[in-house]
């Protein structure tokens, strides 16, 4: 936790209540030197009780306001939470920095972040593979492997895990009308509403009696 950075925070105008909390809570996970941290957005949306695209959406809200600077980065080719620095060191007001998003970090922009500060995950990176492993239904499977691919370049790992574990569940073995993976990843349908993952089954008829 960073005194510094969370007085700074306390101190910025976001214009939203939303945006202030996001603010707050990247604040009190920033190092006290540099600024920077790196929560992934499905831990920030769970200890701020917000949901998923809401903390995007402020995210980008504060980068646009310059007061957030957001950097997407991999670690070992696969797509790691994102590396936020906080501009408290530079003030604010008139010299606010302009804050946005590099997609690289380190090309474009003059004050790369050092990630030879950032610490080793305490997780093994969760690989295409694994996730596709819990997909209840198994076919085409490059084209599902390179679905999944594009989906953790949108979302994190940890999140696209428990979406899968849950539709998994939600299936409970059974395979009929269940989306090819290609398409459930593709079409992002662990957006979707759980009740809509499994397909209701109408009702049989009562058969006839004609004793009645």
């Amino acid at each position: 936790m960073s005194v510094r950075a969370l007085t700074w925070a306390l101190d910025q105008k976001t214009g939203s209540p939303i945006s202030k909390l996001v603010l707050l809570k990247l604040a009190d996970a920033a190092n006290d030197s540099d600024g920077q941290c790196w929560p992934s957005r499905a831990t920030i949306a769970e200890e701020c009780e917000l949901s998923f695209e809401s903390v995007k959406r402020h995210i980008k809200l504060l980068a646009d306001q310059g007061l957030l600077e957001v950097y997407h980065r991999k670690l070992s080719s696969v797509h790691s939470s994102n590396l936020y620095r906080l501009p408290f060191k530079r003030g604010v007001g008139s010299d606010r920095p302009q804050g946005g998003v590099s997609q690289t970090p380190g090309v474009g922009s003059d004050r790369p972040p050092n990630h030879n500060k950032e610490p080793e995950l305490n997780l093994s990176p969760i690989v295409p593979e694994q996730i596709y492993d819990l997909y209840p239904l198994k076919a085409a499977k490059p084209k599902a492997i390179a679905a999944i691919k594009k989906a953790l370049a949108k979302y994190p790992a940890k999140l696209l895990l428990e979406k899968t574990r849950e539709f998994a569940a939600a299936r409970n073995g059974d395979l009929e009308f269940c989306p090819m993976p290609t398409t459930w990843f593709n079409q992002e349908r662990f957006n979707d509403e759980p009740s809509t993952w499994v397909r209701q089954k109408p009702k049989q008829p009562k058969p006839y009696d004609p004793m009645i």
